[in-house]
């Protein structure tokens, strides 16, 4: 048997679209959301082109999701390695309650936010 994850990060406008695939295909999939950072607006800049990065509201968390995995992705999306250790707890613990609250389900997974290997041994130990 072979097993396969789907993840996809950041909450943004785009997943409403992406969940309505997911579940017409009948597959489940994990978010990772910033609970301090829903409901913004954003952008990312690649050398070509500017592409829109807006957040899901919080109040769709909960009815969007549904059926899908939600998980922690730190409150603001930092680069952890340069934040203190208390820094670091806050970042993924507050996420985690906020998810909960907001999702109104239990929060078991995270992903650690950037797209490099964004983690040393200060990050590691406050993940466990």
């Amino acid at each position: 048997m072979k097993i396969v994850t789907l993840s996809f990060d950041d909450g943004i406008l785009q997943d409403e679209r992406l969940v309505s695939i997911l579940n017409a295909c009948r597959l489940k999939g994990t978010f990772n959301l910033n609970s301090a950072l829903l409901g913004t607006k954003g952008e990312l800049a690649f050398p070509d082109k500017r592409v829109a990065h807006d957040k899901i509201a919080p109040e769709r968390v909960k009815s969007l999701y549904q059926g899908h995995e939600v998980a922690a992705h730190t409150l603001t999306h930092p680069d952890l390695k340069k934040l203190s250790y208390g820094r670091i707890l806050r970042e993924i613990e507050e996420d985690r309650r906020a998810l909960e609250a907001i999702a109104e389900r239990k929060v078991i997974g995270f992903a650690y936010p950037g797209a490099h290997p964004n983690y040393n041994a200060s990050v590691l130990r406050a993940v466990r």
